[in-house]
């Protein structure tokens, strides 16, 4: 129940009101525009066939088809590939937008209720449903919709990092840095700030076998997944004509 000088309200009732909200907003016109080229490249990306695709591409692999097309790492793809494998319909394909950005209201509940109290996060969840960005995304078949739920679970896992520094915890930022990298390459600059915000933190409370954990866990990130996807991905695309690395 939530508590303090609000009326006695069943915290599941904002809650659940809260999430109807994001499902009512966010279905709105949710096919009114067809999709677009971004989207369709998104699609022939994701799609496992071997062979060129007639018309679109000579690229013979889902790597060099993302090689070919995109400027971006590859897990949304990644993750996108069985769920095109079960349909090419193109509300399906957009409904995975939808999922991925429900999940990010989930978190922003999470981080929230965390920090404040039931009706809080609810409201929360409200605000963020209304932004037009959000609902944007929400409605393209785009690797930032999978961005949304990532960092703003990252964000939940180092507040709870800042609270108790528990082995999972650890884990747990540890693989949403990884997989925020193998999303979107901007996501280095929030990466990299919170990353150093938790070393601070753990160094300012004397927590050295919390720092010795988190040095060991940025380590072993770095090295087995930093260094195959600057060499298999990020090194080969800033050879493309678009590119701000290609000269």
């Amino acid at each position: 129940m939530i508590r303090g000088n609000y009326k006695t309200i069943p915290e599941w009732l904002t809650a659940g009101l809260a999430f109807i909200y994001y499902g009512i907003i966010s279905i709105y016109k949710f096919m009114e525009a067809p999709l677009w080229g971004d989207e369709v490249v998104e699609y022939y990306c994701s799609i496992l066939r071997e062979g060129p695709i007639w018309g679109i591409t000579e690229a013979v692999t889902m790597y060099e088809r993302m090689l070919e097309f995109q400027l971006q790492p590859p897990l949304y793809n990644w993750v996108m590939a069985p769920w095109v494998a079960f349909s090419n319909d193109e509300f399906w394909l957009r409904f995975s937008s939808w999922l991925f950005c429900f999940a990010a209201v989930l978190g922003i509940y999470a981080v929230m209720r965390r920090l404040t109290d039931g009706l809080w996060a609810a409201a929360s969840v409200v605000v963020f449903s209304s932004i037009y960005t959000f609902q944007y995304f929400v409605r393209e078949v785009a690797e930032y919709a999978l961005l949304f739920p990532i960092l703003i679970w990252l964000i939940y896992f180092f507040v709870r990092l800042l609270e108790n520094m528990t082995l999972p915890h650890i884990i747990a930022f540890s693989l949403l840095c990884v997989a925020a990298m193998y999303t979107q390459y901007g996501a280095v600059f929030l990466v990299l700030t919170l990353a150093i915000q938790v070393l601070l933190n753990a160094f300012s409370r004397k927590d050295w076998n919390g720092l010795k954990r988190m040095l060991g866990a940025y380590a072993v990130a770095g090295v087995s997944t930093g260094i195959p996807l600057v060499y298999f991905f990020l090194l080969p695309q800033s050879s493309h004509p678009v590119s701000t690395f290609h000269y």
